[in-house]
């Protein structure tokens, strides 16, 4: 696989808006890796300071996700109180509960699960 050159905060972006296959498609042609994990050089501490400086960004990936009601193979999260959650729906049960106090950490643990880089 050809090395990353692709910028943090890009990967970052198309982590949040669902499109990190057509990043990696723009940025590596038909050496676009199978598995686009190998491609990622951001971690959830880079994520976490790219929505602290783009609180806009946290909030709308919040507002959308959080209004996702799935009950089964999905990954929720939601606010109780001054409380971020996230987990993993399983048949309307729900595994590996996590909780934050910051919405920036609740986004960057949901899009990581999310694009199972856990």
């Amino acid at each position: 696989m050809p090395e990353s050159h692709i910028p943090a905060d890009s990967q970052i972006r198309a982590m949040l808006d669902g499109s990190i296959q057509e990043l990696l498609r723009k940025s590596f042609g038909d050496a676009s890796p199978g598995d686009f994990r190998k491609a990622i050089t951001v971690d959830r501490g880079d994520i976490i300071e790219f929505l602290k400086s783009h609180p806009a960004d946290a909030d709308a990936y919040f507002a959308q996700h959080c209004a996702m009601h799935g009950t089964h193979d999905v990954e929720r999260i939601w606010r109780e109180d001054a409380i971020y959650c996230t987990c993993w729906m399983d048949h309307g049960e729900q595994r590996s509960i996590k909780h934050f106090t910051t919405l920036p950490e609740a986004v960057a643990e949901h899009v990581l699960v999310t694009h199972g880089m856990y």
